[in-house]
């Protein structure tokens, strides 16, 4: 499914995963990967997070919206 808005302003492509998902998929690529460069979670997107996609993306509070 499609949701509204994009990953990052860089993205062309809607948004796949809900909020939720793309909080844990940062918190991953950072606590176990160890990960300085956060990459778009989209198959095909290489759009870089900006520290300001990431604090949205953590601080922002919801379900899976």
């Amino acid at each position: 499914p499609a949701f509204a808005g994009t990953v990052t302003s860089q993205c062309t492509h809607a948004r796949s995963a809900c909020h939720s998902c793309i909080a844990r998929y940062i918190r991953s690529e950072i606590e176990e990967k160890c990960q300085t460069t956060i990459r778009c979670l989209h198959a095909g997107c290489a759009a870089e997070l900006a520290y300001a996609d990431i604090k949205l993306a953590l601080f922002t509070t919801g379900s899976c919206s």
